[in-house]
């Protein structure tokens, strides 16, 4: 299927067996947009996803629900091991966070359950990505939300990332190399990364563009699985996690269980990194690093130069600061014509203006 123009809006899905590519117009999905492979380019694509679940109202006149498995969680955009690729246009996905009573719940097993009504709309899966699938960003405007179902009075929270996996769900590469991406988990998943009880992951790498991930509670904006890791060697990136109480933390970025060897932590080079990891990022040797805040202009671009790395897509962000992230060392550097200096002795600091 291939879509350069109009306007297009569907109940449900938009799928094909090999490939969809849109180029242009406007491409609305009730449910989800679903293929081995997808091109976006351009125009105005929007999907919600589809949980999978089931419902039925028993006797009393009560709807219950199914606790059903990972195979029927359908992406808004993507489909079980396949590619995502995103180059141009504005992306929007907007999956729902369903919440319900434990006592309106029923699990499929193969008995007879009365009569069953498949509800496509019960959603707890993943924004852009799915099971296995790689996703590459390039460009464009990125606004993708997982979603979660949780039921009260049981331990059953199943929630897919912004980008990635959703509940249970193997999560392939993802790559970032530009474009203005924001990635939100559903209401126990990741920003970007595996959903709930997802453990197996190819691994994130950002080398440009401007990245705000956001988890859902007491989980990070970007988490990785095994056997990945995180990589970030440009870009503006941000990764917060939102706890029980709704506050903001940044708490952005973990590895695996929080590994602790040096091969597992995130290696951050060349960016600005608003994120706190929870055992800590190395750089591209594998020394460990420390957060050098500079302060500056608001909302402009930051041309670096004078430290180790190449910075690339490097802006202040709307408090004036970029975040950089570097070794034990002195440095001696320029910003946009000012120049900074920063001694990093195991700790974050800030670095100090010295003058043009």
């Amino acid at each position: 299927i291939t879509i350069a123009g109009g306007s297009i809006e569907v109940e449900r899905q938009i799928s094909a067996e090999k490939k969809i590519t849109i180029t242009g117009g406007s491409v609305r999905a009730g449910g989800c947009i679903t293929a081995p492979e997808i091109e976006i380019s351009g125009g105005e694509v929007s999907a919600n996803g589809e949980w999978g679940s089931y419902r039925r109202v028993d006797d009393y006149g009560t709807e219950r629900y199914a606790i059903n498995n990972a195979d029927d969680h359908l992406p808004a955009i993507g489909r079980q091991n396949g590619c995502v690729k995103i180059s141009g246009g504005t992306v929007r996905t907007n999956v729902d966070d369903v919440d319900f009573d434990y006592n309106t719940a029923f699990v499929l097993n193969g008995r007879n359950n009365g009569a069953l009504t498949y509800d496509w709309k019960r959603r707890g899966c993943a924004g852009i990505g799915g099971d296995g699938t790689s996703v590459i960003i390039t460009g464009g405007k990125i606004y993708a939300e997982g979603g979660g179902l949780t039921i009260s009075d049981a331990q059953y929270q199943m929630s897919g990332a912004g980008i990635g996996g959703g509940y249970q769900q193997r999560c392939g590469f993802i790559r970032i190399t530009g474009g203005d991406v924001h990635a939100a988990g559903g209401k126990y998943a990741c920003g970007i990364g595996p959903g709930t009880q997802g453990t197996y992951m190819e691994g994130v790498e950002i080398s440009g563009g401007k990245v705000w991930a956001e988890g859902g509670r007491e989980c990070p904006g970007i988490w990785c699985g095994r056997p990945g890791v995180i990589a970030i060697s440009g870009g503006t990136v941000s990764a917060v996690a939102t706890y029980a109480a709704g506050v903001m933390d940044v708490v952005g970025i973990t590895p695996y269980h929080g590994q602790n060897s040096n091969d597992a932590k995130p290696k951050v080079t060349g960016c600005s990194l608003d994120a706190r990891s929870l055992n800590g990022v190395v750089d591209a040797n594998g020394a460990l690093c420390h957060r050098v805040t500079v302060n500056g202009g608001s909302d402009i671009k930051a041309d670096i130069q004078g430290l180790p790395y190449t910075y690339k897509d490097v802006s202040f962000d709307s408090d004036g600061r970029i975040y950089l992230w570097l070794p034990d060392g002195e440095y001696d550097f320029v910003v946009n014509g000012d120049r900074f200096t920063a001694t990093v002795v195991g700790e974050n600091v800030d670095a100090m203006y010295t003058g043009t």
